[in-house]
């Protein structure tokens, strides 16, 4: 839970292979509202450019959003009980985009961030073991 957290910076890196699960799914309001460790995913979304470089899309949250209203961000998506990580990326991209990857790749093995974040105007506490994926998609 949170306070297990004092005193570890955002963003630090954790182990994959120290989080445990509880083996059971809460609803993601209990969650955040607790302040309790969970996993998530950001997706970093790709697609070749005119030259052939690649194009990165950042997505603005709505300013009506609880968690990080109005910032600017990758594609993010909590997994499903017993989901893989390419399974949580290929359902965030079509629920939230409406599109496929051709190829998913984690860019930090065995490894999440944590993300740690106290909204002062709420008691929402977000703590989260958070994996950074690439999904390539296609230009058109």
């Amino acid at each position: 839970a949170w306070d297990d957290f004092d005193g570890v910076a955002n963003l630090a890196v954790l182990d994959d292979a120290r989080l445990q699960t509880r083996g059971r799914a809460v609803p993601i309001d209990d969650v955040h509202g607790g302040g309790l460790l969970h996993r998530g995913a950001w997706l970093a979304v790709a697609r070749r450019g005119s030259r052939h470089e690649y194009e990165y899309l950042l997505l603005r949250r709505g300013p009506q959003l609880k968690t990080c209203p109005g910032a600017w961000g990758l594609v993010g998506e909590h997994p499903e009980f017993g989901e893989h990580w390419r399974e949580t990326a290929a359902r965030a991209l079509r629920e939230e985009l409406g599109v496929s990857a051709y190829d998913v790749s984690n860019l930090a093995p065995n490894r999440s961030f944590l993300v740690k974040v106290a909204y002062d105007e709420s008691d929402r506490r977000d703590l989260q073991a958070t994996t950074l994926l690439r999904a390539r998609i296609r230009r058109d």
